[in-house]
């Protein structure tokens, strides 16, 4: 099994990933190790189960504090539980963003 990743039109690390909802770009963030952050406008319709509250960073290191819950999603074909931060503060869905 493999992960296809690309450059964005920012020249940036990404994939795309279903989340149960539909496919969308993940920007990965190659300098943490994670889970995933969400903003807030894709949340709706995952099925998120609710796990508490946590400190994050964003990819410029600004941290902020977002209700975290797990997902399921397909990861190199098997079913994998995966931690995830909801936030309005970001704007863009980002991997590996638990630093």
């Amino acid at each position: 099994m493999r992960a296809d990743g690309y450059f964005n039109a920012n020249d940036e690390p990404a994939i795309q990933l279903d989340l149960g909802a539909g496919a969308i770009e993940i920007l990965v963030d190659t300098g943490c190790a994670g889970g995933l952050i969400l903003p807030s406008s894709l949340a709706s319709g995952l099925a998120l189960h609710t796990e508490g509250l946590e400190k994050f960073y964003t990819a410029t290191g600004q941290p902020f504090i977002a209700l975290t819950y797990s997902l399921e999603i397909d990861w190199l074909g098997q079913r994998t539980k995966v931690p995830v931060a909801i936030s309005p503060e970001v704007t863009e869905a980002l991997l590996g963003g638990v630093c």
